[in-house]
């Protein structure tokens, strides 16, 4: 967003043809050098600020002025060296430098048993890839995928860290980044602009393999934002109920979902003028339902019937199936920290049994709704509250952590078998264990569970571009 205010100030317009007019073509290597060095630079001093002995300090301090820095600097680096990115072919697969900064960073972590900050730099690279994988071809489906990172991120590291009650200066930050998540319609955008962009709606060349990594380590940047969300707001530093009686543990996360589909909504509809710029408009009637929900539906029906004619396009239809998918693991979330709490769940069903009781009195109503209906309900999801109790939770995420450590060093020996020398891989594999092991000192499982695929995922790729050839 500071790189998009500071080319808007530069230029007086946001428009591809309009920046590429007025600033002509200049020093694309100059850029390209600028960019990753930068990048680099940021990659290595955000560890010094967020390493464990001296976080209290960086909070209280440095985080402040970083951030206002960086935006300046973005800002008007953005602004010089945009027009002649664009122009550039192949700067995507200079991603790999800014990576490997990003990762280097992160292993310096592993000795001092810092697991929080391993995982955030894990996002990190997803955040330096995709930015600059997209940077060249289409620039706001990068950026967009990137600020959602990188603010994905910092939760991520709030959600892992303490600080004191009286340090406000968090508290704002933390707020500003939910804001930044669930209030733009930007997440949803940038997911569609990016699939427009990798090839995969219109189909005219095969998309290469490193935007299919891309899009599955955008994937995983999005499950770090939910675990990010519920950690924060949960754990750390909201109240439990004020003294009007509201319950915020109930309230914040249904505001948070309801924020979450507006702006994907909005996201979807925008992500290449889905119906004309005429109807962008997400509350112009019934249109934007029948758009999102209906012709999807409809169009799967009919695809399943063989039928030729669709609703649409197929870049529409994937755009609106890929906008009402994502809503899923925010509802989900949503769902899992309402009824977490027995006494929640208990004060739910007895709501429904009080407004089932009314309805009773109610001619033409049925009395035994509640009988055969709410009630059932309820037990199962009593049931199912009971289940995601935190401990159960731990232990059965600890138990599916071994199971993908065991799977990749099953894979690292077939490949040692057909491929090339044992030794490498007995100890790329021992490796991977030994990084299980430091992330058992994490105490919520889900990350172990996810950060685990994340490790085959980066395995595979490894093994894909270095092993075999790309």
């Amino acid at each position: 967003m500071a790189g998009m205010l500071g080319c808007y100030a530069t230029f007086n317009t946001l428009s591809f043809a309009g920046i590429n007019e007025k600033a002509g073509a200049e020093g694309a290597s100059c850029a390209m050098i600028c960019l990753i060095v930068g990048t680099m630079l940021r990659n290595l001093q955000m560890p010094l600020m967020q390493n464990a002995r001296n976080l209290a300090a960086a909070r209280s301090s440095a985080t402040p002025v970083f951030f206002i820095g960086h935006a300046i600097v973005s800002s008007a680096l953005f602004a010089k060296i945009y027009p002649a990115l664009m122009a550039t072919d192949g700067i995507q697969y200079l991603a790999v430098i800014p990576a490997l900064t990003a990762i280097a960073a992160a292993l310096l972590a592993l000795p001092e048993e810092d697991p929080f900050m391993f995982i955030g730099w894990l996002v990190s690279y997803v955040c330096s890839s995709v930015y600059l994988s997209g940077l060249a071809g289409h620039y706001q489906a990068a950026h967009a995928l990137a600020l959602t990172g990188s603010v994905a991120a910092f939760l991520f590291a709030c959600a892992l860290s303490e600080f004191a009650e009286e340090d406000r200066t968090m508290k704002w930050f933390v707020g500003v980044a939910m804001l930044v998540l669930t209030g733009l319609p930007i997440s949803g955008w940038g997911w569609a602009r990016y699939l427009e962009y990798a090839g995969l709606f219109h189909n005219e060349a095969p998309v290469p393999p490193f935007h299919w990594v891309m899009l599955g380590m955008k994937i995983l940047a999005d499950i770090f934002m939910g675990i990010a969300l519920w950690g924060v707001v949960r754990e750390r530093w909201m109240v439990r109920e004020s003294a009007a009686r509201i319950k915020w543990d109930v309230i914040v996360p249904l505001t948070i979902v309801g924020l979450a589909c507006i702006a994907a909504s909005v996201g979807g509809r925008a992500s290449g003028g889905l119906a004309g710029e005429a109807d962008l408009n997400l509350f112009a009637g019934a249109a934007w339902f029948e758009k999102l929900i209906v012709a999807p539906v409809a169009n799967g029906a009919k695809a399943a019937a063989g039928a030729s004619e669709l609703i649409g396009t197929d870049a529409d239809i994937f755009a609106r199936l890929s906008v009402v998918g994502s809503l899923l693991i925010p509802a989900l979330l949503a769902g899992l920290w309402i009824f977490r709490d027995r006494k929640s769940l208990e004060e739910f069903r007895s709501f429904c049994r009080r407004a089932i009781r009314k309805l009773g009195q109610v001619p033409g109503q049925d009395p035994k709704l509640w009988t055969w209906v709410i009630r059932p309900l309820s037990g199962s999801l009593g049931r199912a509250a009971a289940f995601f109790d935190s401990n159960i939770l731990d232990r059965a995420f600890a138990d599916i952590w071994a199971r993908p450590a065991r799977m990749v060093r099953n894979a690292f020996i077939v490949i040692e078998k057909n491929i090339i020398d044992g030794q490498l891989i007995d100890g790329l594999a021992e490796a991977v264990a030994s990084i299980g092991k430091s992330l058992r000192l994490v105490q919520n499982g889900q990350v172990q569970f996810y950060f685990a695929l994340g490790l085959i995922l980066m395995g595979a790729v490894i093994v894909k571009f270095v092993v075999v050839g790309g």
